[in-house]
């Protein structure tokens, strides 16, 4: 059996992104963010970008070649900024899902103003 991921290795994954994909904001869901990690999971994470004219399939493989060598099951999922507003719109969609119960783990200054502007505006 494994053993639960270190917090090290959480803030080295999130770097080692961030170097490599520029992120907007990545969240951390699933297990570990709702206290419920046991020793096999995996860590879940949603890395948002600005945008990408790449096909969603070839940005998580990029994401996970960012983590080659990370010694940790690690499931990354890559939204543009767009993809993830449509989809928290739908009250089921994993985006949804992640924004309402996630940990944002990383945040870029102008994406933390957007989420305030947003907040301003919807109040």
């Amino acid at each position: 059996m494994g053993e639960l991921i270190p917090q090290e290795t959480i803030d080295e994954i999130v770097h080692r992104l961030v170097e490599g994909l520029q992120p907007e904001r990545i969240i951390l869901f699933g297990s570990y963010a709702y206290g419920e990690a046991m020793r096999d999971s995996d860590l879940d994470l949603m890395v948002i970008v600005a945008e990408s004219d790449e096909p969603p399939v070839r940005r998580d493989q990029r994401a996970h070649a960012c983590l080659s060598g990370v010694g940790v099951p690690v499931d990354v999922l890559v939204y543009t900024r767009d993809e993830m507003a449509r989809g928290v719109t739908v009250r089921t969609s994993l985006a949804r899902t992640v924004v309402d119960r996630g940990r944002v783990l990383h945040e870029r200054r102008e994406a933390r103003g957007d989420r305030e502007l947003a907040r301003q505006v919807a109040a």
